[in-house]
């Protein structure tokens, strides 16, 4: 089921929808301009708590690193998917959420809250990522067509990861240094995937 080739059919169908949905088209650009908000309030939290680095632990400096990777990224998937976020007051409060749990984990980690209460928020968001996700794949896709989520595998996999290591560590059971690290790989592999699937 997780297979690379299924990256790429997933980005041939995120492109194609985008092409069909227009970022013009009904609340879109409303929802992407309220969403935005968002996001500039949390990029400008993380960025505040990059000035005063040096107050923060080796651990938290690398999951700082990994959220602020994620919120520019993230922020260009609103861009991409604003037509979705537009399309009902149910999607808008997906993006209200996703955009929210961004804005928390950054005032946290501004606040220097322990790392442990960072990543169980941190798996909370991931896990709302995946069900937007496949939300947005059933409600593009053709019902004759909706055999699985095939289209999402790959990326799926990476993000279950991300929350089983988020969650062992905020339990005590592997060490925060090392579950920083693994979330910071996990979001670039994540990152070089997507990429890698569009040029295909």
């Amino acid at each position: 089921m997780f297979r690379l080739n299924d990256e790429i059919k997933a980005a041939k169908f995120e492109t194609d929808v985008a092409a069909t949905y227009r970022f013009e088209e009904g609340h879109g650009l409303h929802a992407f301009v309220f969403l935005s908000f968002i996001f500039a309030e949390a990029l400008k939290l993380l960025i505040e708590t990059w000035i005063d680095v040096k107050e923060l632990d080796a651990p938290k400096i690398i999951f700082l690193a990994t959220i602020t990777i994620l919120t520019a990224q993230y922020w260009w998937v609103v861009y991409r998917s604003a037509f979705f976020y537009g399309k009902s007051i149910f999607n808008l409060c997906c993006g209200a959420l996703e955009s929210s749990l961004f804005y928390a984990i950054a005032y946290l980690l501004r606040c220097n809250e322990p790392l442990r209460t960072l990543l169980f928020l941190f798996a909370s968001m991931v896990l709302v990522f995946m069900l937007v996700d496949i939300a947005r794949y059933f409600e593009f896709v053709k019902k004759p067509q909706r055999t699985g989520i095939r289209h999402v595998a790959p990326r799926q996999l990476l993000r279950l990861t991300a929350i089983v290591v988020a969650v062992l560590a905020g339990l005590h059971r592997i060490r925060e240094l090392t579950a920083a690290l693994v979330l910071l790989l996990l979001v670039l592999a994540y990152m070089r995937m997507t990429a890698w699937a569009r040029e295909q």
